[in-house]
């Protein structure tokens, strides 16, 4: 059963600046509005009121995605989501490291010195000379090394428990959505459509669908 928890019609908009107000809940947000935000990164649609920046537009369907995610492919693919999303932090925060230190041995400037401290390791605070260069640089580098070996045991453990599901993610499109409302709608002897349905009724539906299916599935394996 789908959880809904998380979907309580009664929790207010969330509020962001500007007086601006966005969709946040599946239960709010259209079908046909959140097949435009995942197929072509159109978020007009989740706009209430103001003019929202593109990062406070991105950061609602974030929160809208998690939510789907969660609602039809349950916890263990949300975790999927999040560990994609942790790896991808870890290794810009690695990149950037390795740009700070390759550009720093080339250019020792006290401006690129300053950067070091900047970045959020924990570093003695050391006036900038010759010595205190070295002797930073040396621990910014420990600091690195550590989030690389991080980075690497979270692709390795990412891989290890993918590898057994066998099945790699090839996006969303219009033809999926539109070829699940056809197959739904055939299955249960009415027309669905994305114009008539929230995002929230989409889960059910689906969900219902699965179970239609792992019916029908074990109808056929007992004859």
């Amino acid at each position: 059963m789908v959880s809904l928890g998380l979907l309580n019609s009664k929790q207010p908009l969330k509020e962001e600046s500007s007086g601006t107000k966005l969709l946040h809940r599946i239960n709010d947000v259209p079908l046909s509005v959140f097949i435009d935000c995942i197929c072509d990164n159109d978020y007009k649609g989740l706009i209430i009121s103001g003019k929202p920046t593109n990062e406070e537009t991105a950061t609602a369907f974030e929160a809208i995605y998690e939510q789907y995610i969660e609602a039809v492919g349950g916890k263990d693919l949300l975790r999927h989501i999040r560990q994609i999303k942790e790896i991808a932090i870890s290794q810009n925060r690695v990149v950037s490291a390795e740009c700070i230190i390759e550009t720093f041995k080339l250019y020792p400037t006290e401006g690129l010195y300053e950067q070091l401290y900047k970045f959020g390791y924990n570093l003695p605070k050391k006036p900038y000379n010759y010595s205190n260069v070295n002797e930073v640089l040396r621990i910014f580098v420990a600091n690195y090394k550590y989030d690389f070996r991080k980075l690497e045991k979270l692709i390795l453990e990412f891989e290890s428990v993918n590898k057994s599901d066998g099945e790699k993610s090839s996006g969303y499109t219009r033809e999926y959505f539109i070829g699940s409302l056809v197959d739904m709608s055939e299955a249960f002897k009415f027309n669905i459509s994305e114009k008539d349905l929230s995002l929230l009724q989409y889960c059910i539906y689906i969900n219902r669908y699965k179970a239609y299916c792992d019916a029908q599935l074990k109808k056929i394996q007992h004859g």
